[in-house]
């Protein structure tokens, strides 16, 4: 069983390339189409599906598709290639914007891969050094630079989505 989504034209002036399959955007992957399928083809939904995810501190393009999808998790770079294989397999255009983030959202960011603990089980000894991922130099060095979405949306024009933050709202940036 599916259902489909309503026809949604765009404007000639859009160029092909924003429609384009790439490796890391692989909207041809069964198990990207599948869950798109679950999500009924739906930005909303295909964002708000990406913005649950977990967040990865690494450079580069690691994950593509099907590994952020499996994984539910990736970089900025990775949750951006899934987002927009997701778009550009529904018909919408979406292309790849990147910038750098300030430290204080650099360290929002990291600090979203460590759940709070409920507390301490046994005892620390003193002097012991404890570890503080807000602002270890190769994380922050990873999460600065910052990958998010530019989608045509549907009454809307060009507007940024960007997955990577689990309070983001459409059209919001934190570059």
């Amino acid at each position: 069983s599916g259902q489909g989504s309503p026809v949604m034209l765009t404007p000639d002036s859009l160029d092909e390339e924003w429609l384009v399959r790439t490796i890391d955007a692989d909207y041809y992957d069964e198990y990207l189409i599948e869950k798109a399928g679950e999500l009924s083809n739906d930005w909303t939904s295909m964002f708000e599906y990406v913005r649950s995810l977990g967040y990865d501190s690494y450079k580069g393009s690691l994950r593509g598709t099907r590994g952020t999808l499996w994984s539910k998790g990736g970089n900025s770079l990775d949750q951006a290639s899934l987002l927009i294989a997701m778009l550009r397999g529904s018909g919408i255009p979406a292309c790849y914007r990147h910038g750098t983030l300030s430290l204080e959202t650099a360290q929002e960011l990291v600090l979203s891969m460590f759940p709070q603990a409920a507390g301490v089980i046994g005892v620390i000894p003193p002097g012991t050094e404890l570890a503080d991922p807000a602002n270890d130099p190769q994380l922050i060095e990873e999460t600065l630079d910052h990958w998010w979405v530019e989608a045509y949306l549907p009454g809307m024009g060009w507007t940024d989505l960007d997955p990577s933050f689990n309070n983001a709202g459409v059209g919001q940036t934190f570059y």
